[in-house]
């Protein structure tokens, strides 16, 4: 047998096993490419990708690229990469004070580029696929209480983004799903709403993931104002837009609709995505709502809405050990002495 950096090739006698080992050698030397940069594997990852990228994630992998990784590694060879370098950057730039997070998000983007160049035979193994990465800690997410719900509700009565806001409060949609909500996708008469695309910055795009996409009963209040929205002029095939009928722009939402309601509410500034968290909270709160029901509502997957929502689920340790109890009690049988 013939092993090299984890490959192995099997022959029938010793002679025939160093043939195949010199041949290994051979091609990795072939392989590696001795002028190529970590910048241009890096560009060349990016603009392969880009088709099968979200607009979003294409911004996020652009500015990991330009500001965290180029810098640190552009001019490195690729082939004289190590995992030991690799380590060493991420340790400074945890002690220059970036998340843990972010380091797995350039990562992911160093890793994937190079991951690339394995797959096109231009070098044997991903380097990265030995790096220690930081732990990332789970902070309990932030959510509004019911008495800022409620007047965020009050806020936005008077608003004509109502039902937008109340949509975020009710349904837990992501931002780029309600941005990218077409008049098409509620009807009225079943008092649905059909989540299927989203939009960021004006790209119209899937949404997230394949759960994500996800028709979704309406609760009341919820229904009642899309109703009242849409008896209003509506000329855009857009649910929610701008003066000139397109998709809000997000920098413009955050700054000129999001801002301005918490102010009017008196409630403290926290990001539109404490809406999502709100909801999530809430219905699981509750425990006669069954988990994947929850799970399908908010287009998560079971386990992600766990991991991430965990400290909300209701303590019923005493009604998991009274259910135990009853069951044990049934299927025993009675003790007799003879």
């Amino acid at each position: 047998m013939a092993q090299y950096r984890g490959k192995y090739r099997y022959a029938k006698d010793e002679e025939s096993a160093k043939q195949k080992l010199y041949e290994m050698l051979a091609g990795a030397e072939e392989s590696k490419p001795a002028n190529v940069t970590v910048e241009v594997v890096l560009e060349e990852y990016l603009n392969a990708s880009m088709p099968n990228l979200k607009p979003r994630t294409v911004t996020r992998y652009r500015l990991a690229i330009d500001a965290h990784l180029i810098p640190a590694f552009g001019r490195m060879k690729l082939h004289k990469l190590t995992a030991s370098d690799i380590e060493r950057v991420y340790a400074r730039k945890l002690g220059d004070g970036q998340s843990p997070a972010s380091i797995r998000l350039m990562h992911t983007v160093l890793s994937s580029a190079i991951k690339r160049e394995v797959r096109l035979q231009r070098v044997q193994t991903n380097v990265c696929s030995g790096v220690q990465l930081p732990r990332l800690d789970r902070d309990e997410v932030e959510v509004f209480q019911p008495s800022e719900v409620q007047a965020l509700l009050t806020a936005a009565s008077q608003d004509r983004l109502e039902a937008l806001w109340v949509l975020a409060l009710n349904t837990g949609a992501r931002v780029s799903e309600l941005v990218g909500l077409q008049v098409q996708d509620y009807d009225p008469a079943m008092g649905t709403l059909d989540i299927c695309r989203s939009v960021h910055d004006g790209a119209v795009g899937t949404v997230k993931s394949k759960r994500s996409k996800r028709k979704i009963t309406l609760p009341a209040i919820a229904r009642e104002a899309l109703d009242r929205h849409l008896t209003r002029e509506h000329s855009s095939i857009w649910m929610f837009h701008n003066s000139q009928g397109k998709p809000f722009w997000y920098s413009f939402f955050r700054t000129y609709r999001w801002m301005p309601l918490l102010k009017r509410a008196g409630v403290p500034y926290r990001t539109f995505h404490v809406c999502r968290h709100t909801v999530a909270s809430n219905l699981l709160s509750n425990p006669q709502l069954p988990i994947p029901a929850i799970a399908a509502y908010l287009g998560h997957d079971v386990q992600t809405l766990l991991r991430t929502y965990a400290h909300c689920l209701p303590d019923q340790m005493q009604d998991v050990a009274a259910a135990m109890d009853a069951k044990l009690s049934q299927q025993s049988a009675p003790l007799r002495l003879h």
